[in-house]
């Protein structure tokens, strides 16, 4: 997504008479999104033994409605010849014509001496399903992260099977972007990363996982979600003028998706006029 300069605040009345100028006539539409359901969650645990006894904890979180999910957990175990940790994190936020999540899982386990060892695992889950009524065009770019012992997957399917797959990476970082018409149907959006190891005096191990997923629906600036940018959307810009409402309640007129519909969005439409 393009960053826009921070720009002088205009207020409502006199950005309509920046649309109005501009002399055209137009009805509003808006984009037929509904959110379905959503399932978002991290989690670390960790387990170290040794001769002289042993030692756990474990951590987790679920998103608890379609709002934004920061978090991150981690379990964390310690004795006098062995060490484990594991943990999940994740940034995500969803609305009707936006998606954007980022998350990660991490797992270390070793041995001091031949007497210890540990066990850990961690993971973040990023699971979202919605429903389009109409044609909708959409953009989506996907990085995935795997080192070790750590895994990453990722699925965008549909009612005509998949979408978009991504394969998870070894050892490596792999990424990919992809454009195109989303037909009416239900859509499923996910992606997930774990790891788990074990490790003792003789062997170390380590996990690491991540992903990185952000979903447009919609033409860049086509606030009404009829496919193309042009007048129409600096009135629906203009009309959802302000603080955007709490998801799942959709916010098509901010159009650069920084939560707040002002003369930055009509700058975006502008900027991506058709």
């Amino acid at each position: 997504m393009r960053a826009v300069a921070p720009a002088p605040t205009l207020a409502p009345t006199s950005a309509l008479a920046l649309a109005l100028a501009l002399g055209a006539c137009v009805s509003f539409a808006s984009a037929d999104v509904t959110l379905v359901t959503q399932g978002r969650s991290v989690a670390g645990a960790a387990f170290a033994e040794d001769s002289g006894g042993s030692d756990s904890d474990a951590d987790s979180s679920e998103a608890p409605d379609f709002g934004p999910f920061v978090d991150a957990r981690d379990g964390t175990a310690n004795v006098y010849n062995a060490y484990a940790s594991g943990g999940g994190n994740q940034n995500s936020t969803i609305t009707g014509n936006h998606v954007f999540a980022q998350g990660a899982a991490f797992a270390n386990a070793e041995g001091y001496d031949s007497d210890g060892f540990g066990d850990a695992s961690g993971s973040s889950l990023f699971d979202f399903t919605f429903q389009v009524g109409d044609a909708t065009p959409y953009t989506i770019d996907v990085s995935l992260a795997a080192y070790d012992s750590g895994g990453t997957s990722f699925l965008f399917t549909g009612p005509s099977g998949d979408v978009l797959t991504v394969e998870s990476p070894f050892n490596d970082e792999v990424s990919s972007f992809q454009s195109g018409l989303l037909q009416p149907g239900q859509y499923r959006l996910k992606g997930f990363s774990a790891g788990s190891c074990f490790g003792d005096f003789f062997f170390y191990d380590y996990a690491f996982g991540e992903f990185r997923i952000e979903l447009t629906l919609g033409a860049p600036g086509d606030a009404n979600g009829d496919g193309i940018v042009n007048f129409a959307d600096i009135l629906a810009v203009i009309g959802a003028w302000g603080p955007c409402p709490a998801p799942p309640t959709t916010c098509a007129g901010d159009v650069n998706h920084d939560g707040t519909v002002n003369f930055a969005d009509i700058l975006e439409v502008l900027g991506n006029w058709s």
